[in-house]
């Protein structure tokens, strides 16, 4: 026991570090496949994640593996009177990409924008 709460302790820390991109990280870490998402459920709590960023991280991160999940209903759909089965599509892959990268860019713009203004300052 002695040994999750250090590492409990780590994580808070990391993430105290990162309060302010908790959004995009809650919604990476959903889109992600490791963790999975039970872990981010039960973890987050214990870690102070606050609840608006876990609401909505978990409700922008889950909707494109679902899309992913509905195509892979739907390719297996097509099975039956097809030959062909296509999950990850180029389309798919893409899809789930540009979202991750999305989810990211505002925590780059910042991080960009905290180092300028910090050299400035200097």
């Amino acid at each position: 026991m002695k040994i999750i709460g250090e590492r409990i302790d780590k994580w808070n820390e990391q993430l105290v570090q990162h309060k302010e991109h908790m959004l995009n990280y809650m919604i990476v870490l959903r889109i992600s496949p490791l963790p999975p998402n039970w872990v981010v459920n039960l973890g987050s709590p214990h870690l102070g994640v606050p609840l608006t960023s876990f609401f909505w991280g978990t409700f922008l991160g889950v909707m494109p593996p679902s899309f992913i999940h509905v195509q892979a209903g739907a390719a297996l759909d097509r099975l039956s009177s097809s030959d062909e089965l296509e999950l990850l599509t180029p389309i798919n892959v893409i899809c789930l990409l540009a979202v991750a990268i999305v989810a990211l860019v505002p925590v780059f713009i910042r991080r960009r924008f905290t180092n300028q203004s910090q050299s400035i300052s200097i």
